[in-house]
């Protein structure tokens, strides 16, 4: 994972937001993180009308970090816990004006908070109005 190349065209960024998408739940803030690679998918990020996959990319620093970022999650060690419906779950949620987040939480026998599952997704352009 850690050796996967930038996405160069619409299609291998497709691509790899759908292996991405697939693990959502294990990455917090994963709406926030990838927004600038899905923003990219916008016909008007592209540079042209054209939503063809073979579309060239107009890839930036910012893109950039936020490709790594989400490689570097797939290949952590994730912390998340099974649900234990013996014990009060803690919801955390999290909102700024593009994206909402949330985590449901259990504590250990030690009282260490652990996560369940998270989730999160980007605000349509009318709820961001």
């Amino acid at each position: 994972v850690l050796k996967w190349q930038a996405p160069k065209t619409r299609k291998q960024l497709l691509s790899f937001l759908g292996f991405a998408n697939f693990y959502r739940q294990f990455i917090p803030c994963f709406a926030d993180i990838a927004m600038p690679l899905t923003d990219l998918l916008k016909t008007k990020c592209t540079g042209s009308k054209n939503t063809k996959s073979n579309t060239v990319l107009n890839w930036t620093n910012t893109r950039q970090m936020a490709f790594d970022n989400l490689k570097n999650f797939f290949t952590e060690k994730p912390t998340l816990k099974h649900p234990d419906v013996t014990v009060p779950f803690i919801v955390q949620t999290d909102a700024s004006d593009v994206a909402v987040g949330a985590v449901l939480l259990r504590k250990n026998l030690e009282s260490i908070l652990y996560p369940c599952p998270y989730t999160s997704r980007k605000f349509s352009s009318t709820e961001r109005n």
